[in-house]
């Protein structure tokens, strides 16, 4: 079977028929229309809630069964003030595999 590819390219000829496919109301733009976007849109670069876990308590039994608690605020606040950081190498590794891929050096 012959690949169809510059028939199917040729914008002029097929030109008609999409300007009829897209006529109708459906296709109208509404002045001031309000667009519903998702609720995750809205809270910036995080999906996930930026809280903290509670911190984790833990008893030994020998010596007189002391409890103790490790916390992991130190923990979240270094991810949160390295979260910055975080972003910009991601991106920065994006955009190189995406570049390799593509076919760049």
């Amino acid at each position: 079977m012959r690949c169809h590819a510059e028939e199917q390219a040729d914008f002029e000829k097929h030109k008609p028929a999409i300007e009829s496919a897209v006529q109708g109301d459906n296709f109208k733009l509404e002045e001031g229309a309000e667009i519903q976007l998702p609720s995750f849109v809205n809270q910036g670069t995080r999906f996930l809630p930026a809280t903290c876990p509670s911190a984790e308590s833990f008893s030994l039994r020998t010596g007189g069964g002391r409890s103790f608690q490790i916390s992991y605020e130190p923990l979240c606040r270094a991810a949160s003030d390295l979260s910055g950081l975080f972003v910009a190498v991601a991106t920065v590794l994006a955009a190189l595999y995406v570049g390799r891929g593509v076919g760049g050096q």
